[in-house]
């Protein structure tokens, strides 16, 4: 009985084991997504500036629509401005969520780390319970021999006194 509660307590850890590292994976996933989401905007950051520098360029030489292209590059500022603080929001929430993700990482590990001393503990208690078992066990079968023995001298007694009474 001891060692198939130790094989299922080490199956049971095993499996918890595995979970755990399946989040951790999972974790380290997300993390590369955001990570490549956030070169994806920095790249289309990076095309929007270079249109926007190719457009200054084609409109200086064009000097009858300087006020309309005025107007465009304001527009076009505006955006920028707009994506640069959708920019800098998303790697705030990028951030955070990074944070976020090593802390619970951190506490995974943390976690991990008090399972062998978790485990020895259970496994010393289960000694424990098994010796304080066994010596309750040697003392039942102490007392039953003694019953025992008891019941055979009352039987014997009985006897003895039928025998003498019958006489």
């Amino acid at each position: 009985m001891t060692e198939q509660l130790k094989e299922m307590l080490r199956e049971v850890l095993k499996e918890e084991l595995t979970g755990i590292r399946t989040d951790v994976s999972g974790l380290q996933k997300t993390i590369t997504g955001l990570n490549t989401k956030a070169d994806t905007l920095q790249k289309d950051f990076t095309g929007l500036n270079t249109k926007a520098d190719t457009l200054q360029k084609d409109f200086t030489g064009l000097n009858t629509k300087v006020d309309t292209l005025q107007a465009d590059t304001t527009n076009i500022k505006s955006e920028l401005a707009n994506l640069k603080d959708e920019v800098t929001e998303f790697r705030s929430e990028t951030t955070e969520r990074l944070t976020n993700l090593e802390k619970g990482q951190e506490r995974m590990e943390r976690m991990l780390k008090t399972i062998p001393a978790q485990y020895e503990q259970l496994e010393n208690s289960v000694d424990e319970d098994l010796k304080r078992l066994s010596r309750i066990q040697d003392r039942q079968q102490l007392v039953i021999e003694i019953l025992s023995a008891r019941s055979i001298q009352h039987e014997a007694d009985m006897k003895e006194m039928k025998v003498s009474s019958k006489s």
